[in-house]
């Protein structure tokens, strides 16, 4: 496809990195339209931003390692003669499902370093999760990255020489497959954030769904660099694990307890701040509740 953007002269840009910086602004914004409905400071999504990229860098580069194990130990005498490449190899890539724990771990911490409800975060935060990965697995269409299976055209579709696909061979374009799921969860993840109180059911819906796509879209990918354990790819091992979280987060009592919200207005309310007890509502056509007057305070009441 294009990996790369020419801008001017020899000034390129590289797609991916181009695509992957749009979606992390266009996460951020929408994460900060929902923020209010959670009661959510626009402050704290952006520093809390700051420590999920942080987490997510450092756990997709950490997952990317453990599923270049088994290369880095066929390959351990050409690391030993040859020291740099295993630099090269270790900044080659990233997993998404290690840069997804990561930054759920950035988020944890950042909510307990700031005394910031984890849950309000997490439900302004997740739907972004989808549009940001969708926008990302273009960029992976484009640079030639995560390709599919051998697949005759127009299934299959050739990428370009310069592209870290295999050339000349006509192959499935997952990348897009799964770009398109993630739109259509983004939207479902923001529908369902709207119409439920319940604080683990956008988190429960997202592990099931992208749970489940990723399992299925796994036995598709082509490129053999991902790790294959008992038959299984390191993604699907986690699927695995991730979507009985979500069945649990949605179904267990304990977790998935009802959050304050203002139902007037499902794209702008408020959750009730965690310690806090809310005030009795004004029956309508009752007066205001009015402060004293200074002059009818006691004496041994301060005057402010």
């Amino acid at each position: 496809m294009y990996p790369f953007i020419h801008l001017f002269g020899n000034v390129t840009l590289p797609t991916y990195g181009v695509l992957l910086m749009c979606a992390v602004v266009l996460g951020i914004i929408l994460a900060l339209k929902r923020s209010a409905r959670y009661h959510v400071k626009r402050d704290d999504v952006i520093y809390a931003a700051c420590y999920i990229g942080a987490g997510a860098i450092i756990g997709s580069k950490l997952l990317y390692m453990l599923t270049m194990m088994p290369w880095i130990v066929e390959n351990f005498a050409l690391i030993q003669s040859n020291p740099q490449q295993f630099w090269l190899t270790a900044l080659g890539g990233l997993v998404y499902y290690g840069g997804f724990i990561g930054g759920v771990a950035g988020l944890l911490l950042y909510s307990r370093q700031y005394k910031v409800d984890k849950w309000a975060l997490l439900n302004a935060i997740i739907p972004a999760l989808p549009l940001m990965h969708a926008i990302g697995r273009v960029g992976c269409f484009m640079a030639g990255c995560c390709y599919g299976c051998p697949a005759e055209p127009p299934l299959g579709v050739i990428f370009a020489a310069n592209s870290s696909a295999p050339q000349g061979v006509a192959l499935l374009p997952v990348q897009l497959y799964e770009a398109g799921f993630n739109l259509v969860l983004c939207v479902a993840l923001y529908i369902i954030g709207n119409r439920t109180h319940k604080k683990t059911a956008v988190l429960g819906t997202y592990l099931i769904a992208y749970g489940l796509e990723r399992f299925v879209l796994e036995f598709f990918r082509y490129d053999a660099i991902r790790g294959v354990w008992g038959g299984l790819s390191t993604s699907q091992w986690i699927s695995v694990i991730l979507i009985p979280i979500g069945l649990y987060l949605i179904l267990s009592k304990r977790f998935n307890q009802p959050m304050q919200l203002d139902e007037a207005d499902p794209g702008a309310g408020h959750a009730q701040p965690e310690g806090e007890e809310s005030l009795p509502p004004q029956e309508e056509g009752s007066a205001p509740a009015q402060e004293p007057d200074a002059e009818h305070l006691s004496e041994d009441e301060p005057k402010e």
